[in-house]
């Protein structure tokens, strides 16, 4: 993944506006933002779903669903840099 220094030294002229400041951030969010969605689905762990009776021996279908904090885990923000 490239950091913020690599892509702002992109631009060989070492002069930047506000313009271009703006830009670079936006671009560098994008880089990260596409990176952690691969990473998410790459990573994403499923919470298989079960059944159960209540307490009136009901069968509750419980169904399954995405791990919370294999999502949240799944691009360390120490990858921004």
């Amino acid at each position: 993944m490239i950091t913020a220094i690599e892509l702002l030294r992109q631009d060989e002229s070492g002069v930047y506006s506000e313009q271009d400041i703006v830009h670079a951030m936006i671009r560098f969010a994008k880089l990260h933002c596409k990176a952690q969605a691969y990473s998410i689905c790459k990573n994403a762990k499923i919470n298989e779903g079960g059944s159960y009776k209540n307490n009136e021996g009901i069968l509750i279908s419980n169904p399954s669903n995405i791990n919370e904090q294999s999502v949240l885990s799944a691009y360390s923000l120490d990858n921004i840099k």
